[in-house]
């Protein structure tokens, strides 16, 4: 029997030539039923489509009382006149045809256990009002698509369909889960996949968490885009090149039976983050010699090298009496595939643009202090959520979002310079190969992907720091 992913004609006939107890026994013979059911559901996906824009146009023409040979003119002018705020954006809004928020069932290996639909608590209420209240809502994640300056919308084009991965949660992914599946386990295969997690003691239980959605998410390789105007503008795709883009139109279908479609397109969801200049890197500044720990790079009058950042080990903080602890636990922080930690910007979900820990002296937390939310009366603040500005060697800027989960040492509360770098990253062990230097330490340049990037900015969010405490009370933090 053919252990390849293709399905042959003659797959198809030795297939149905057994009994379906003997298919089901027969691991080979279970993943070709798999792909059939793979092969149905894309011919379903390709009539749901057409049918889906003849229904477009038909409601079109009688809702502007347009004669049938007029519908498409209308249309293309009518869409063009709206395109540029018709394209989804990374932070677009979306859910599926198939999503439930209901806890669902699943009998798998002779256990039957529950799934319970996870919420993003990101998502404001407002934002989904006319959404049916059993839907699943989550944000689009455009991970491929570099936006050239801070805070510009990043438009999504038809490739940024990658799912979150069923085994990898270091995989970058577009599509979110949306709760749990309407539509439970249809294989032997997918069955596999359930006993497994059925059969996992504390781990089993925070994937059920989870839903089924993410277990059983299908997805086609690109979003289908309806021939409603001439073309689609296009965008830069950094896996695929120009591609077009997608609009509150377009659709995604899952080869598990739901379509995901939008909500929002992003473009107006929220007004950008506001950002404070709190340092500029100054030209020929020395180590200022009042580092009050040992460490490399702390000799005074040594120069300030602004290519230059280290690391230290989240298993630094052992205290659980610490903001220090509760930032590098938080329980969206998470270790990336470069070996950083890093806390996702929204909830439960990870992108390329999420927060970096980072150590940096207190001066610049002090900066962010004066200028952001103040603590209330008897608290700290801690956590300061920066932005540093990068330029390369031909001008061209980039940036970088942290968390400050560690002030380094000084004797002056007012310190930028107690070593000769200003970030050292957090990370779980160590960074991989791929993103250090010779001297190991992490490369900006390998980091970002740049050519000689050097720190320029840092700036402050207003928001302000990200978790409190109270110091005279039970030594215990929260989120601010």
């Amino acid at each position: 029997m053919p252990k390849s992913n293709e399905t042959t004609k003659r797959d198809v006939k030795d297939y149905f030539e057994y009994s379906e107890k003997e298919r089901a026994q027969n691991p080979d013979l279970d993943g070709i039923g798999r792909r059939l059911v793979d092969i149905y559901q894309a011919g379903w996906n390709a009539a749901t489509a057409d049918a889906t824009l003849k229904g477009q146009i038909s409601d079109t023409g009688e809702r502007y009382d347009l004669e049938e040979d007029k519908i498409g003119e209308f249309l293309k002018k009518e869409y063009q006149d709206r395109e540029s705020r018709e394209y989804l954006v990374d932070g677009a809004i979306l859910t599926c045809t198939n999503c439930t928020k209901r806890e669902i069932s699943i009998d798998a290996g002779g256990k039957e256990l529950p799934y319970y639909a996870k919420i993003d608590a990101s998502i404001d209420a407002d934002l989904i009002k006319n959404l049916d209240s059993d839907k699943v809502a989550g944000r689009l994640i455009v991970t491929d698509n570099s936006a050239l300056k801070a805070n510009e919308l990043t438009h999504a084009t038809v490739a940024d369909s990658i799912g979150r991965d069923k085994y990898d949660d270091s995989k970058q992914y577009n599509i979110p889960n949306f709760g749990n599946c309407q539509r439970k386990p249809d294989s032997n295969m997918e069955l596999e996949i359930f006993e497994k997690i059925h059969n996992e003691a504390g781990e089993g239980e925070v994937k059920r968490k989870e839903g089924s959605c993410r277990y059983l998410m299908k997805l086609e390789e690109e979003w289908e885009n309806f021939d409603l105007i001439q073309s689609y503008c296009t965008f830069h795709d950094d896996r695929k090149g120009e591609r077009e883009g997608i609009t509150m139109t377009s659709m995604l279908f899952c080869k598990h039976g739901g379509i995901i479609y939008p909500v929002t397109s992003g473009q107006t969801m929220v007004e950008p983050a506001e950002l404070i200049l709190i340092y500029q890197a100054e030209a020929g500044a020395l180590v200022s010699g009042n580092a009050n720990e040992s460490g490399q790079a702390a000799q005074k009058g040594e120069p300030v090298k602004y290519d230059k950042s280290t690391y230290l080990s989240k298993w630094k903080y052992k205290d659980k009496s610490t903001p220090q602890y509760y930032i590098v636990n938080y329980e969206d922080a998470y270790i990336d595939e470069n070996g950083l930690l890093r806390i996702s910007k929204m909830p439960g979900y990870r992108s390329g643009n999420d927060y970096y820990c980072v150590a940096m002296a207190k001066g610049f937390t002090k900066l962010a202090e004066e200028y952001c939310t103040p603590a209330e009366e008897g608290n700290i603040n801690y956590g300061y959520k920066l932005q540093v500005r990068f330029e390369d060697e031909d001008g061209k800027s980039y940036s970088m979002d942290v968390i400050v989960a560690e002030a380094k040492g000084s004797s002056d509360s007012d310190e930028f310079y107690p070593h000769d770098h200003l970030v050292e990253f957090v990370v779980d062990e160590k960074p991989k190969g791929s993103i250090v230097n010779e001297k190991s330490n992490v490369s900006f340049d390998l980091l970002l992907g740049g050519k000689g990037l050097e720190i320029k900015e840092v700036y402050a969010y207003k928001d302000g720091a990200f978790v409190e405490g109270n110091y005279r009370a039970d030594y215990q933090w929260k989120d601010k």
